[in-house]
C-alpha cells in the first residue's frame, strides 16, 4: 500500500516514453523533435517521485514501527526477523528515478562497415517494432467503434467523438515520429 504510489509515478513515466518512443538498444529511442516535450514530463515526475521519497522517508520510521508491533503481538517467536530492518537513510537511497539522455548514430568509421550494416540492421527492427504498436492502435480503435450494454449486449456506435479517434491519431503521430525508419511509414502516417 505505501509503495503503490511510487508504481504510479513508475507507470506514468513509461506511458511517456511509450507514447513518444520506442524500444531500441535496451533503451526507449525518442525522436529528437519530442525529446523537449519527454524531458519536460520526466523531469515533472521526477520532482513528485523526489516528494515522494521525502515524505516515505519522514513517516518510514513511525510506520515500520507500527507495523512491527502488530506482527510481534501476533507472533512473539518472529523477533530475530525483525532485528536488522533496513534504516529509513538505507530505504531512501535505494529510491530513485533516473534517465539518462543520450543520441544514437550510426558509427563513423569507414574501414569498418560490418559496424555500420549492425547498426542499420538494429534501425532496420524498429518498423516491425513500429507496425505492432500502431496495429495494438488500431485493434483500440476498433473496439471503442463497438459499445456494451447491459446485459453484455455489444452494439454499434452511433457516432464518432475525438476520444473514438485517439488511438489513430497517436498511431499517425508515432508514424510520423518513426518515418525514417523506412520509405512506407511517412506515406501510412498521412494516410491515417
Amino acid at each position: 500500500k505505501e509503495i503503490k504510489a511510487f508504481q504510479t509515478l513508475k507507470n506514468k513515466a513509461e506511458t511517456v516514453l511509450k507514447r513518444a518512443g520506442l524500444p531500441i538498444l535496451g533503451a526507449i529511442g525518442v525522436p529528437s523533435e519530442k525529446y523537449p516535450q519527454v524531458f519536460k514530463e520526466l523531469t515533472a515526475l521526477k520532482a513528485s517521485y523526489d516528494q515522494l521519497v521525502s515524505e516515505f522517508v519522514a513517516a518510514y520510521d513511525a510506520k515500520i514501527e507500527i507495523w512491527r508491533d502488530l506482527h510481534l503481538a501476533q507472533h512473539p517467536e518472529w523477533t530475530q526477523l525483525f532485528r536488522d530492518l533496513p534504516t529509513a537513510q538505507h530505504v531512501g537511497g535505494r529510491l530513485a528515478f533516473k534517465f539518462h539522455p543520450f543520441r544514437i548514430s550510426a558509427p563513423a568509421d569507414a574501414t569498418h562497415p560490418e559496424l555500420n550494416t549492425a547498426f542499420n540492421d538494429e534501425i532496420g527492427g524498429l518498423k516491425g517494432e513500429l507496425l505492432r504498436e500502431v496495429a495494438d492502435e488500431a485493434k483500440k480503435f476498433v473496439l471503442s467503434l463497438s459499445g456494451k450494454r447491459e446485459g453484455g449486449v455489444v452494439s454499434k456506435r452511433e457516432f464518432i467523438t475525438p476520444r473514438t479517434l485517439g488511438p489513430l491519431r497517436r498511431a499517425a503521430v508515432k508514424l510520423n515520429s518513426f518515418a525514417f525508419v523506412d520509405n512506407s511509414i511517412g506515406p501510412l502516417s498521412t494516410l491515417i
